[in-house]
């Protein structure tokens, strides 16, 4: 479990997901997944500068996050991608796809049960030209966590620079 404690001001608090806590999380599951051998940080398409990849693709973008002061909830949005070599004829592109569906849900599933709720999830398969002739899916998600917070004690002796 993600969440931890420490003593604020006198209170317990809850120390919650971060987005640099839930992006760690995201590669911890990801690469525990047996058909993943390169994870691919913040554009799929550094694929075409990696001349010595490692196929079994996983990769991840942001999108736009929101959340609620309200609640504390914070909506982490990415989309994920699993890409693969195809064979010389695209015979195995059903399979490639496929495979990246199960990535997909597997991934899902071991982070939801790390406290990040799987809010919604869209999966599409795709075949695209990048260094090598390539398939797979990606995954547009939404993803739910308690955000990360400082205590909400206001201090007016604090001096502060604004510019």
């Amino acid at each position: 479990m993600w969440i931890l404690s420490w003593r604020c001001q006198g209170q317990e608090k809850e120390v919650t997901m971060t987005l640099a806590n839930v992006i760690s999380a995201i590669e911890a599951v990801a690469s525990q997944q047996p058909p993943v051998n390169t994870i691919i940080r913040h554009d799929v398409f550094r694929i075409n500068s990696l001349p010595s990849l490692n196929y079994g693709v996983f990769a991840w973008l942001q999108n736009q996050h929101t959340g609620r002061v309200s609640t504390g909830m914070q909506t982490y949005s990415f989309t994920f991608f699993y890409v693969d070599l195809l064979n010389e004829d695209g015979s195995n592109r059903i399979d490639v796809q496929s495979t990246g569906c199960e990535v997909m849900r597997a991934v899902l599933s071991l982070l939801d049960e790390m406290d990040i709720e799987v809010d919604s999830y869209t999966i599409q398969p795709f075949n695209q030209r990048f260094t090598d002739e390539c398939a797979g899916v990606f995954c547009n998600v939404s993803l739910n966590a308690i955000s990360s917070s400082l205590c909400g004690a206001v201090n007016p002796r604090k001096e502060v620079a604004i510019y």
